[in-house]
């Protein structure tokens, strides 16, 4: 059965903390509620709790102090941690992400508005979980990335060669598709590096996520991904590729003034059974169309069928 993210609203207000558990439960999250300090950091510490909503002033232990608590300890420090709170001074806001918050909102808010970002939140922890899990799983560090846990450039190389001889052997299509974030600079000039390691983080999940066992999934250069799919022609190539750039579009990271999205350009070459091409002309032309599409401004993919080139 699918894990319903469990939050916690922590808020010595009654009325606010019924309100949010309302919006919360709408959206198909379990909610659990804390009306001081000491009662959010005894739940949190139970271990159940994907996200905590903490409002700033409470009595005794306020929520500064809870959020303190929490980042400080190995059992809690993974949990995110968003403000929801009237203190609105831009004093207020550094004060809060300097401590750990993943997020800072401040009343009047929406309830859509709140929902959005807690959903953000939440994906975030999903993915940053999923990719842990799989580094773990990896077993030889000479082919991973030590970032996204996607197999790395080495690795890719090899096991083109290896997959594009074999298509050739037995008279089989095969493709090549490379993938670089356009904004992935600008990110990091803005917002600083951290935002840009999650905008790479937030692809590599993406490309796993949605790619056949069979498919090999790489992190290419520093941010460009290639991949190569076996037994996949210049139609079906297309189609993946069209489906990644909508599914990566989709997604978006948070920082601390906004919500990001990602823009990808996508450059695709695909051989087929009747051709004769090997790994290094199909990663030259399937790269040629990814810098085509970054030129252009393509957010999109750019493609050739190596079959109808003379």
């Amino acid at each position: 059965m699918e894990h319903r993210a469990r939050i916690l609203i922590v808020d010595d207000n009654v009325d606010s903390v019924e309100l949010l558990a309302h919006c919360l439960k709408e959206g198909g999250y379990e909610v659990e509620r804390a009306y001081d300090g000491k009662t959010a950091i005894e739940k949190a510490q139970s271990g159940n709790i994907d996200l905590v909503l903490l409002d700033v002033v409470m009595p005794e232990i306020d929520g500064h102090e809870v959020c303190r608590v929490l980042k400080s300890a190995e059992q809690t420090s993974h949990v995110p941690v968003i403000f929801v709170t009237v203190k609105d001074s831009p004093e207020d806001e550094t004060e809060g992400f300097k401590l750990g918050a993943s997020d800072y909102i401040t009343k009047p808010y929406s309830m859509r508005h709140i929902l959005s970002r807690v959903n953000a939140a939440v994906h975030t922890k999903q993915l940053q979980e999923e990719v842990r899990k799989r580094n773990a799983q990896l077993s030889d560090p000479v082919y991973t990335d030590g970032l996204t846990g996607l197999r790395n450039r080495r690795y890719f190389v090899e096991r083109l060669r290896e997959e594009v001889e074999k298509a050739r052997r037995y008279r089989q299509p095969v493709s090549c598709l490379f993938l670089r974030p356009t904004n992935v600079d600008k990110a990091a000039n803005d917002h600083g590096a951290e935002i840009a390691d999650d905008m790479l983080v937030e692809i590599a999940f993406c490309l796993n996520n949605h790619s056949r066992s069979f498919d090999i999934v790489s992190r290419f250069a520093e941010s460009k991904f290639a991949m190569a799919l076996p037994f996949c022609g210049f139609s079906d190539a297309n189609r993946y590729a069209s489906k990644i750039h909508t599914e990566i579009d989709e997604r978006s990271l948070i920082t601390p003034s906004s919500l990001l999205g990602i823009d990808v350009s996508m450059g695709l070459a695909s051989c087929g059974p009747e051709v004769r091409c090997d790994a290094d002309g199909l990663m030259e032309h399937a790269q040629a169309k990814l810098y085509e599409a970054m030129v252009e401004g393509n957010r999109g993919v750019m493609s050739v069928d190596l079959s109808t080139v003379a």
